[in-house]
């Protein structure tokens, strides 16, 4: 008889299938082979988080991540340990959730303390006059089970428009090493790489420049390692993976060279990714759970 884990594989596979049979074909890239076979860590079965679409490593908490749902949701952000148990939630007061879809944290600022940036970039139709990112300090004394709420004083909303246009996106980096913001949008034959600097933060309101492409498309998650040397992107595909080695070098530009592969252990609708806190892996969660929750799936080295 197979495993619950076997059955699983069987039927990830079989919707990588089906999603790439209505999808743009993916051009072939040299295959990265530092990382293992990804393993299903845990599942994420919070009743809460029915349709996770941003992850971050949580800079304060060993081990943990912090995440979001995609629209539907109210501004929740929660915390949850490497098996996907929940550990706490926090509500962003007076803060809308029109389309939640990614969430970094970085040290910036004067005092480099944890920040968190959630991405409020979702435009299915082009149709938003700017989208936002809420960027709020990482709630750091926290006990299990907690129910909280930042305060509205504390967070600061960067209201963002593009250059040249309205787009949907769902992947965003932070890279601390040149105080920026990228964004890499979803629904153009190739995705395109857009950026702006973060502090100060001038009005709080922002415009994204156009910086170049990526030979793919239908990108839904970016993570950028924690000593910011190590770029994942993925859709709903693959991952490609980039390695920084000059800090100078900017990230538009490194994503612009060419990427490579790593073996992908297919999910329905996986539209989040992060990169471990330890910078030794990274791990994946599905927007749609299965019967078990979303799986939370590790890739090592």
């Amino acid at each position: 008889m197979m495993r619950i884990g076997q059955v699983l594989t069987v039927l990830l596979w079989l919707i990588w299938m089906y999603q790439a049979c209505g999808s743009t074909p993916q051009m072939l890239f040299p295959m990265e082979s530092s990382f293992g076979v990804p393993q299903v860590k845990g599942y994420i079965a919070a009743p809460e988080l029915r349709e996770i679409s941003g992850m971050a490593a949580a800079v304060g908490h060993k081990g943990s991540f912090w995440i979001h749902n995609d629209s539907g949701d109210d501004s929740f952000i929660y915390l949850i340990d490497s098996m996907g148990r929940l550990q706490a939630l926090f509500r962003l007061q007076k803060v809308s959730a029109y389309d939640w879809e990614e969430l970094a944290a970085a040290r910036l600022g004067e005092d480099r303390q944890p920040q968190l940036f959630v991405g409020d970039i979702g435009d299915n139709h082009a149709s938003r006059k700017h989208i936002s990112v809420h960027i709020l300090p990482e709630p750091m004394a926290i006990q299990s089970g907690q129910i909280g709420q930042i305060p509205r004083r504390q967070i600061a909303t960067l209201k963002l428009t593009y250059a040249d246009g309205a787009r949907d996106a769902e992947a965003m980096l932070i890279d601390a090493a040149h105080n920026e913001l990228i964004i890499i949008t979803k629904r153009e034959h190739k995705s395109r790489i857009y950026s702006t600097s973060l502090f100060p933060l001038q009005n709080r309101c922002a415009v994204l420049s156009f910086r170049g492409e990526l030979p793919f498309n239908m990108v839904t998650a970016a993570s950028l390692s924690p000593d910011g040397t190590e770029v994942v992107v993925k859709n709903y595909q693959q991952i490609l993976y980039w390695k920084r080695r000059n800090l100078r070098q900017p990230l538009a530009e490194l994503l612009q060279t060419q990427p490579r592969s790593i073996r992908y252990l297919p999910e329905l609708q996986g539209e989040a990714i992060a990169w471990a806190d330890d910078s030794k892996g990274f791990y994946t969660a599905t927007e749609s759970p299965l019967f078990m929750g979303s799986p939370l799936v590790f890739y090592g080295r």
